[in-house]
């Protein structure tokens, strides 16, 4: 009898149960959503996922309330909430969404991805940029490691996505030194005299100064005339090697008798070259202060006036060349060519036919080999049956050598022009009216020429030639 009564209770529990269970599933409202977690990336458009609402069968979509932001332009865990409310329920669902960013940053290396370097320490980098689609310039989060061969840079964003790239280092070296000349690719040394040898620099992109490493082939006898060649040879430590030449004149001393000049202290022509430029007017006053007479060779350079203000003054204005470029040694043609046009100058300005030239670099030089076998041969010649007279020099200040290249260029500059000019000859002095220092010690040197009882005078026609030995 009792367990008919037990039996009959859980016969009736589990009738209550399914009727409340039938009662829940057609009376409860349902509110379905498509999925409860999202994943999406940083700018993209998000959109509501789809869902619906329902009591008794009856769509109550409309009565969903759905709350919450996704901001897809910040990395992060955003939440929405779905809530439906019906009669006494009040059902809410919530939906996950992610937005993340998987996109790695954008690193580039500047330059080239493989370099031939002494060391990885020497390696100079050339830069590099990193920019992310989040999180923006990137630049001063780059991690650069340097390897025996290779450097790797390396950048990471905030969502930890990383890029990589690697420079290949070879440690070599194929560069050869530099080697330069102390001093003129020519010089004149006179007969019986001294060579003083001024050497020669040198430096590697590797070994650094390595001028005690330079060797030098070749010999001078100070004896004999000739033309002699030096070369200078350096070698680094990887035995890559560079050389340079020089060229030694040994000649007899060039002295020009004046056969009009009947001082027996000599005659001294200041002859200025290059110009006019921005120290010619200073060089005129200081002609004119000791009433000096001068020679300028001019170019195409410089302001009219001053060259109208040289002939009005009395100085001789001759002819250098219109662009002083060497390639006027191309042929005789293009020499006259570029003559003519500073000829032309000069006669509009002064109204005179110039018949006084100098040759870029003086009748011996060689570098117009480059251009021409034997030009300078024919070019002495020409100009002379043209009816010009060329003009050479016998005293060298070097203002444009190696007085440029020292501390005080204005005491190289009259050292050089005292231990130059000689008496009982004309001395022809070489000098440039674009060097300031030159300028400057022009005073000096005309009040030092005056006290050894020099003559001072510009080329004229009674004026002797002082030529050069002609090398091409």
């Amino acid at each position: 009898m009792k367990s008919n009564v037990v039996k009959n209770g859980i016969v009736f529990a589990m009738f209550v149960i399914g009727i409340l269970y039938v009662l829940i599933y057609f009376f409860v409202p349902k509110l379905n959503i498509e999925k409860n977690k999202i994943t999406i990336n940083v700018n993209e458009d998000y959109q509501n996922i789809n869902y619906s609402a329902s009591v008794i069968g009856k769509d109550v979509t409309d009565k969903v309330k759905v709350d919450g932001v996704v901001d897809t332009s910040h990395v992060g865990t955003y939440r929405i909430t779905y809530e439906l409310k019906e009669s006494i329920f009040d059902i809410k669902k919530v939906v996950e969404v992610k937005v993340v960013d998987n996109v790695p940053p954008e690193l580039k290396l500047y330059g080239q991805e493989e370099y031939k370097v002494c060391s990885v320490d020497s390696f100079e980098d050339e830069g590099y940029s990193a920019v992310d689609n989040y999180d923006g310039d990137l630049t001063d989060k780059v991690e650069v490691k340097k390897y025996d061969s290779s450097i790797d840079y390396i950048v990471k964003d905030s969502s930890n996505n990383e890029t990589k790239k690697t420079r290949n280092i070879i440690i070599d070296d194929e560069v050869a030194p530099s080697i330069k000349l102390k001093g003129n690719e020519k010089v004149y040394v006179t007969l019986n005299s001294e060579y003083k040898e001024e050497g020669a620099t040198a430096s590697d992109n590797c070994d650094g100064d390595i001028t005690n490493n330079i060797q030098i082939e070749g010999s001078i006898d100070v004896n004999n005339e000739g033309t002699y060649t030096l070369t200078y040879i350096v070698k680094d430590s990887k035995g890559n090697e560079s050389s340079v030449k020089r060229e030694v004149v040994v000649q007899k001393e060039q002295v020009v008798a004046d056969k009009n000049n009947k001082n027996t202290n000599g005659v001294i022509y200041l002859t200025f070259d290059d110009g006019p430029g921005g120290y010619t007017n200073t060089i005129l006053d200081v002609l004119k202060k000791y009433d000096v007479k001068a020679t300028f060779f001019v170019t195409l350079a410089g302001s009219d006036d001053v060259i109208k203000r040289e002939y009005d003054e009395g100085h001789t204005v001759a002819l250098h060349t219109a662009t002083h470029k060497y390639e006027i040694y191309t042929s005789v043609d293009t020499y006259f060519a570029d003559l003519n046009k500073v000829a032309k100058r000069v006669k509009d300005i002064t109204g005179i036919d110039s018949k006084y030239v100098r040759f870029p670099g003086g009748s011996s030089n060689t570098i117009s080999r480059r251009y021409s076998s034997g030009i300078m041969t024919k070019l002495a010649k020409e100009v002379q049956e043209r009816g010009y007279k060329y003009y050479d020099w016998n005293v060298d200040v070097n203002d444009a050598g190696k007085c440029a290249y020292v501390s005080n260029r204005q005491y190289c500059v009259l050292s050089n022009f005292k231990s130059g000019i000689y008496p009982n000859r004309s001395n022809v002095v070489l000098m440039h009216d674009i060097k300031s220092y030159t300028a400057s010690a022009l005073e000096d040197m005309i009040k030092y020429g005056k006290s050894k009882g020099f003559t001072f005078k510009a080329i004229d026609d009674n004026t002797p030639t002082c030529h050069h030995g002609i090398h091409n």
